[in-house]
């Protein structure tokens, strides 16, 4: 398992309208499995920037790839090796494949 820990500091030094300075400090930590792929640690750097900027970034990430993760917006890789892989997994049956 990983542990990720990320830290965000505003130092503003400067007063707002109410006379206190515009400080402030968020930590993010979350974990990744060691099996887990490279999508799960980036949606862990979108919640962290997410709760910094106040919507969820998440939403205008697109990522190419063989396979729709469910977080991020999928757009769907088109070559012969994604073909490959796709059709070998709508062949697979998995009640005759696992005896």
């Amino acid at each position: 398992m990983h542990k990720y820990t990320l830290k965000f500091e505003e130092l503003d030094g400067g007063e707002t309208d109410c006379g206190y300075a515009n400080n402030r400090s968020f930590v993010h930590t979350f974990f990744v499995h060691d099996e887990d792929v490279w999508d799960v640690p980036l949606k862990g750097l979108t919640d962290f920037l997410s709760a910094i900027y106040g919507y969820d970034v998440s939403e205008k990430i697109s990522v190419e790839s063989i396979f729709d993760n469910g977080i991020f917006k999928h757009i769907p890789k088109d070559n012969e090796m994604a073909e490959r892989v796709r059709n070998a997994f709508k062949e697979f049956d998995e009640e005759d494949d696992l005896k």
